[in-house]
């Protein structure tokens, strides 16, 4: 009984050992498996961003089981466990390199919207280090050169390790490149997420790379995801499904927040696609919905710093602009035409989208309220609708010349 004891005592010593070193990996896998239930449960707004994310939380969590996996089998001889060691070790240097290049595509889509774009540069660029990585780590099974799993069945870095740590900072570097360069496409609200999601694990990264057998990299970088994944969900409340613009009910907050400290230098663009229920009636909603996505592309394309992009409602969309005079906001309405036509010149449709513009400067004397403001601007923009529909009333296409 007494050597029973010693031996169960024995065995809760080296599960307490065991766990001691690996408890930070399972509460990653345990918050990793969180994060994507909650994923399949609420999704993001867009299939894409949807898919790509949920690839790359389960690059975390395959990494996460394989590197458990490894550690539970360091310095267990005798059966598979040599073999299995070697399998584990290589899936997790595979898994390792896949999660940042799955969020390189997402930082892509999330900037250009542009799914032909991205495969194109999957095929030029994205794609060779993973495929590089893969080589290697599964050489290195047998000649040692990203890792060596001895005699003894330990494991221990190889010559060639820092080829695949490369191979990550490859990434993070391309999606800061991305973030930085073209910062203006994204929201304010997403940027700190977005590079905080491949700063904070790097930082911690270069941290390990001090102090071998530290394991604080993918617990890291769980935490940042998860931090992502619920900044957007959180944000989800003021944005648009369908375009991934701001709604009616942030832009009401916007104004009301703005409008207090100084509205005289804004300027209020209303939008409506032109002949939008002709469209509907004749390709289906599918493709209306299709036009209103690209419509939302195309204002961001002309959008300028510090511009508020909204859905207003159905196929009307608003802009509000810092700008004081008239000349400054027909110039912004002109910006807008410009986006228009080198889409229609390169448009996915067989027709031309037409849009109808009308912008008002906020005054003081006629806008005692946000309602007001965009009332006028709503106005106008009829203005300029009713003059297209008297200019195209003989035809019965729609029309791509914009007026204002």
């Amino acid at each position: 009984m007494k050597e029973a004891i010693e031996n169960c005592l024995t065995g809760i010593q080296i599960l307490m050992i065991l766990f001691d070193k690996i408890d930070l990996l399972v509460y990653s896998l345990i918050v990793s498996l969180l994060t994507i239930l909650f994923v399949n449960k609420t999704s993001f707004k867009e299939k894409y961003i949807n898919n790509t994310f949920k690839f790359s939380v389960f690059s975390i969590i395959m990494y996460l089981i394989f590197d458990i996996g490894s550690i539970l089998l360091d310095g267990s001889t005798g059966g598979m466990n040599l073999f299995l060691n070697h399998l584990f070790v290589f899936f997790f240097f595979l898994f390792g390199a896949l999660a940042p290049f799955f969020w390189t595509l997402l930082v892509d889509y999330v900037i250009f919207r542009d799914e032909k774009g991205i495969h194109k540069r999957i095929k030029t660029v994205y794609i060779y280090p993973i495929l590089i990585n893969a080589v290697l780590s599964f050489l290195s099974i047998f000649n040692g050169w990203f890792f060596k799993i001895g005699e003894n069945n330990t494991y221990a870095r190889g010559d060639l390790f820092l080829v695949n740590e490369t191979i990550y900072f490859f990434y993070v570097s391309v999606i800061l490149i991305l973030i930085i360069k073209h910062i203006r496409r994204l929201e304010k609200k997403f940027v700190f997420s977005m590079i905080f999601v491949v700063t904070f694990p790097t930082i911690v990264g270069i941290f390990q790379s001090f102090f071998y057998g530290l394991e604080l990299i993918w617990p890291a970088m769980t935490v940042s995801v998860m931090i992502y994944f619920f900044i957007h969900q959180t944000n989800l409340l003021n944005y648009d499904y369908l375009t991934g613009l701001h709604n009616r009910r942030s832009l009401d907050d916007y104004l009301k927040m703005h409008f207090s400290k100084c509205p005289e230098k804004y300027g209020g663009i209303m939008i409506d696609v032109f002949s939008f229920k002709l469209i509907n009636d004749k390709y289906g909603h599918k493709t209306g919905d299709e036009v209103l996505i690209e419509v939302g592309k195309i204002l961001r394309n002309a959008a300028k710093n510090g511009d508020f992009l909204c859905r207003y409602a159905g196929d009307e969309f608003f802009i509000v602009s810092e700008v004081k005079e008239e000349l400054e906001l027909k110039k912004r309405i002109d910006r807008i035409k410009e986006a228009l036509k080198k889409y229609n010149d390169n448009g996915k449709f067989d027709f031309e989208i037409s849009l109808s513009i009308g912008g008002v400067l906020y005054k003081e004397s006629e806008h005692k309220d946000p309602d007001a403001f965009i009332s006028d601007a709503d106005i106008e923009m009829y203005r300029i609708k009713n003059r297209q529909k008297r200019e195209c009333s003989n035809n019965s296409s729609i029309i791509s010349q914009n007026d204002f």
